[in-house]
């Protein structure tokens, strides 16, 4: 009997090597657990086969798989969405920040890439059905013809694609503090399916600048939910506290030294403007969100940052990778060995690159921004 339990395909989505940990995974239909699930379940194996792109073109889906060893808390949907969109924000982030330093698309820039395909199998395994808020209703495995979502262009997802020093940590904290009352771990989780969120397509062949608009309100959501204190409301100045603790690669990017904006309640309170760029750019983010949100009259041209040409939309995604690094936080740099020690220090090049490689990488996207510093 199989010792791991399916709980949705990801049709948009192929895996080169699993992702997850001993608990729960995003596997290839070829993986061995994967295997025996698909071996011991024939409605599965159906499903499994008849995945195409809308123009017949065979697809190979990836199924998110759990272990029935795991803890009870961690063996729901709740769960298992949260473990979705931890892996979603390890992959989206780095790719908008890749796409943005080198010109052309990586891996995947949305994460509708990750969305459960709604039919699945159900208890007596042989019949297939789908519990949405629009639909409920059951059908033969035999007739089911299966796509990838119309709007994307499946994927493989690589080793490489994925900022493994970000993704070990969220495992590590969702494995100890998912399902729990600790607040940073309610918020973190809670963070992040706002981020993903925030991160689908702002819609379809219908894009419009508003569109563009409630995405990035929806950004700033997730923003002011991790920086939650609990005690007391969430607020420009929290998340401003949250960024100026982020562990930077270059040293530099956390200076002071550029004027962002500043509510009335911090002038008040005597705040000072003075922040690091990625404060500076969060200002900008939020000020547009008001915009949109509060109905103010907005220009065709109000979410382009100006010297750079880019637009707020896509550095939003790079800015909460850097406010987790400061929520979790993410381990610093290794003792470096002596370089006598040819192994040890082959080893530390290499975790080091591991470590670094994905953050810098958002680090020269978020100077693409080009704004003067305020002397």
């Amino acid at each position: 009997m199989p010792t791991w339990q399916p709980a949705f395909f990801l049709p948009n989505i192929s895996v080169e090597e699993p992702i997850g940990c001993d608990a729960i995974a995003i596997a290839s239909c070829e993986d061995e657990r994967a295997r025996q699930i698909l071996d011991e379940t024939p409605a599965l194996q159906q499903m499994s086969v008849n995945f195409t792109d809308p123009f017949g073109r065979k697809l190979k889906p990836s199924m998110l798989i759990f272990s029935k060893q795991a803890p009870k808390r961690l063996r729901n949907l709740d769960a298992v969405a949260s473990f979705r969109d931890l892996v979603a924000m390890s992959i989206v982030p780095p790719s908008r920040a890749q796409s943005m330093n080198h010109g052309h698309s990586f891996a995947t820039y949305y994460s509708d890439f990750y969305d459960f395909y709604p039919w699945t199998i159900n208890a007596q395994h042989n019949l297939l059905v789908c519990t949405t808020p629009a639909l409920g209703g059951f059908h033969d495995p035999d007739l089911f013809k299966g796509q990838c979502t119309p709007g994307l262009s499946p994927v493989v997802i690589q080793a490489r694609d994925i900022d493994k020093t970000l993704l070990d940590a969220l495992i590590k904290r969702w494995l100890s503090g998912f399902g729990k009352t600790a607040w940073p771990d309610v918020a973190l989780f809670r963070s992040l399916e706002m981020a993903v969120a925030a991160s689908k397509m702002p819609a379809g062949a219908d894009v419009t600048l508003h569109s563009l608009g409630r995405s990035v309100a929806l950004w700033v959501s997730a923003f002011e939910i991790l920086a939650h204190p609990e005690a007391a409301s969430s607020d420009l100045n929290e998340v401003y506290k949250l960024l100026e603790k982020t562990p930077w690669n270059s040293r530099s990017q956390g200076r002071r030294r550029f004027k962002a904006y500043v509510t009335g309640k911090m002038i008040q309170q005597k705040i000072s403007s003075r922040k690091s760029l990625a404060c500076w750019l969060y200002g900008e983010i939020y000020q547009a969100r008001n915009d949109f949100l509060h109905g103010n009259r907005v220009r065709r041209n109000r979410l382009n940052v100006k010297k750079s040409g880019k637009n707020l939309f896509g550095y939003a995604p790079l800015l909460y990778r850097m406010a987790l690094a400061a929520f979790l936080p993410l381990p610093g740099p290794l003792k470096r060995p002596a370089h006598t020690d040819i192994q040890a220090f082959s080893d530390w090049q290499r975790a080091e690159f591991d470590r670094s490689y994905h953050q810098g990488e958002i680090e020269r996207a978020l100077r693409t921004v080009r704004v003067r510093s305020k002397h």
